[in-house]
């Protein structure tokens, strides 16, 4: 805890709303870090994550396909539909 001297007009008031605002600014910064760690250690280069039949796991853009996810090990991958079926 930073005590300022009465002179520059501080107050332990202030100071503690000051306090409270920098420790809520830091909860967020640190939650907002703690997120994308998680999210990349989920990924892996070489594991994507498991998708539902139906659901999209491809996607196009231009001559190349980008996969999403991998399909249940029954369904495959539809290049046509960019879909597990």
């Amino acid at each position: 805890l930073l005590l300022l001297p009465q002179a520059s007009g501080w107050t332990e008031e202030t100071d503690d709303r000051e306090l409270v605002s920098t420790l809520s600014v830091l909860q967020s910064v640190l939650e907002k870090l703690q997120s994308r760690k998680l999210s990349s250690l989920d990924r892996r280069q070489s594991h994507l994550p498991t998708c539902e039949v139906g659901a999209s796991c491809l996607v196009k853009k231009g001559p190349r396909f980008g996969r999403l996810c991998d399909c249940p090990r029954p369904s495959t991958c539809n290049f046509f539909f960019l879909r597990c079926l």
